[in-house]
């Protein structure tokens, strides 16, 4: 059970710094002054590393706070 729950943290933290790293890779320097809340994502940077914490809120909170147009997905 440990080892699981060891896994799916683990997996998590890795799809934040996948987020995390396609947000900065993606927004360009035309769109940087619309999307300013990108900065707030500082918060989080303690929760990518191997053995962090699960995410606090203001981490959360910033997630929450991007803008959809911040993000590009592409197929």
């Amino acid at each position: 059970m440990a080892a699981l729950k060891s896994l799916v943290s683990l997996s998590s933290q890795a799809a934040l710094l996948f987020l995390l790293i396609a947000l900065a890779m993606q927004t360009k320097t035309a769109e940087a002054q619309d999307c300013a809340g990108l900065n707030n994502l500082n918060s989080c940077q303690a929760f990518v590393v191997p053995g962090a914490a699960n995410p606090n809120s203001a981490c959360c909170n910033a997630l929450r706070g991007v803008q959809p147009d911040c993000i590009q997905i592409k197929d």
